[in-house]
Formats: C-alpha cells, sequence, structure tokens
C-alpha cells in the first residue's frame, strides 16, 4: 500500500488522478455566501464525488466550482504561465507570462491556487487551485480542487467563505 502510494506521488503530474486508499464518503465543501448571494449551485455526482457550480444570475462571466473526490488530483510544482490575449492599440495579441502560487486558507488548510487565462473581450479571468486533501471537523476527508471565472480578489473571497455541510 505504501509503495503504490509513493508511485502515485511520483507520477501525479503526468496522469489526472491517483486513487485514494480511502472508500468512504467525502465531506462536501458548500459556499453559503454564494447560495446566499447567487442561489443554489447545481450539482453533479461523479464517479468519484461531486462538483457544485456557483453562478452570478446577474453576470454570467462570474461562476466558482468545487471538486470534491476520493482521488487525488493531479498537480505541478509550478503554476503553469498565464496565458491569453491583450488589447495593443485595435488589435489582441496572444500572450503569456509567468507567475508564482497565491495562496488561500480552506477549512483551516492552505491551499495553493494560480491564473490560468487572462480576461478577454467576452470572458472574466479564469483560476484554478491544486488539488488539495481537506479534512472536516468531523475528522473524514477528501481531495478538492476549486475553480473560479471573476477577478482575483473574487476568487480570494469566494475560498475564505467555504464550509463543510453539516
Amino acid at each position: 500500500m505504501k509503495l503504490s502510494l509513493i508511485l502515485c506521488a511520483l507520477v501525479v503530474p503526468f496522469f489526472s488522478q491517483c486513487s485514494s486508499p480511502s472508500s468512504t464518503a467525502i465531506p462536501k465543501l458548500t459556499s453559503p455566501a454564494r447560495s446566499a448571494s447567487w442561489g443554489a449551485p447545481t450539482s453533479q455526482t461523479t464517479a468519484n464525488g461531486y462538483t457544485l457550480t456557483y453562478t452570478n444570475p446577474s453576470n454570467s462571466k462570474e461562476s466558482f466550482k468545487i471538486h470534491g473526490s476520493r482521488n487525488m488530483f493531479g498537480f505541478s510544482y509550478y503554476p503553469p504561465d498565464i496565458t491569453g490575449h491583450k488589447k495593443v492599440g485595435d488589435r489582441w495579441k496572444k500572450i503569456s507570462k509567468s507567475q508564482t502560487w497565491t495562496q488561500s486558507k480552506v477549512a483551516n488548510t492552505k491551499i495553493y491556487w494560480y491564473q490560468t487565462h487572462f480576461p478577454y473581450e467576452d470572458s472574466a479571468a479564469k483560476f484554478r487551485s491544486r488539488g488539495e486533501q481537506i479534512k472536516s471537523p468531523s475528522g473524514s476527508a477528501g481531495h478538492f480542487q476549486f475553480s473560479g471565472t471573476g477577478t482575483k480578489n473574487q476568487m480570494q473571497r469566494w475560498l475564505s467563505e467555504l464550509r463543510f455541510a453539516n
């Protein structure tokens, strides 16, 4: 078992997911603040967990997703470059920029996230976290990844609003 976990940790950058030894139900992280402001999220059950998607009804460019899984998510030691387009004069130019991790706390667990895309004419900036294991107050654990479309300040706030459902 330990050997398979070590091998999984070594190959995670090359594969999207590895199995967790736990087959128990994962705790549910939700955003009561997003529900109060934007309404109930859409919920999707996946083979290994769930996805909750909150969307701003008055601005469809703003959304926040919680991906909960029994499996580890793949991750990189360094965040990838931000990609997108920037208006230079009257033309859009494709750009790429290196970056560092941004840190936040979710349920007393430090998580790392980064910007994946610059805003464009018809879309806001996009952000994604590394997959992290987070434990609920009851001790159950799951692997979580968060993604958002909006501004960096919004992403920071949305992460800080997360709570475990009772």
